[in-house]
């Protein structure tokens, strides 16, 4: 899928959320945020994503990993020296392991999704399942890619919903049209939850 395709997505299920939860206008905004944010984080170990685009835009693309790997590094060394809270240290060593991981791989599991809705848990209580949702629905939208994804990493086995014959492949009409269903879907709602 593509990047345009998961910020949909991630709007889609920030506007559920956000119904589900009556979110007032106030974290509404934020609701929706954090679950598009989300949507697009399993993307970060790839150099030419639009979350590592967004974070690292103006540094040459092979910089951007040793960005990532020096923030989370300075997260660990900051989590060392002045007690900072556990979720810190998870974030930060999340971070490294992203830096150095291959596209598709730790980010696109079960246990970064875990990590993630941890930390937002411990961060930020409010969005957690926000960020919960707009991050399952990135993996639930490339597993049904021919690639897959690698659901229990670190095994490799790559979960794939085309072997039962839903296949899309990124980029292409079906990609395309998801994305704008998403987008015009969530607009709907979120201009009946404004209104309602």
């Amino acid at each position: 899928m593509t990047g345009k395709t998961h910020a949909s997505l991630g709007l889609a299920t920030g506007t559920a959320v956000a119904w589900y939860t009556e979110a007032q206008r106030g974290e509404l905004v934020f609701t929706l945020a954090a679950a598009t944010v989300a949507a697009l984080l399993p993307d970060l170990d790839e150099q030419s994503s639009k979350i590592n685009q967004a974070l690292f835009g103006r540094l040459p693309r092979s910089y951007r990993s040793a960005a990532l790997a020096v923030i989370g590094l300075a997260g660990v060394g900051g989590f060392m020296l002045y007690s900072l809270p556990l979720w810190v240290l998870v974030l930060s060593l999340f971070a490294v392991l992203t830096a150095v991981a291959p596209h598709r791989g730790l980010t696109h599991s079960l246990l970064a999704l875990v990590a993630v809705v941890w930390v937002t848990f411990q961060a930020f209580s409010t969005y957690t399942l926000a960020v919960g949702t707009g991050y399952l629905s990135h993996l639930l939208a490339d597993a049904v890619t021919s690639q897959g994804v690698p659901l229990f990493w670190p095994w490799q086995k790559r979960v794939s919903l085309s072997n039962v014959g839903v296949r899309i492949r990124t980029g292409r009409t079906t990609d395309q049209v998801t994305g704008t269903l998403a987008g015009w879907g969530s607009g709907l709602m979120l201009i009946w939850l404004i209104f309602a």
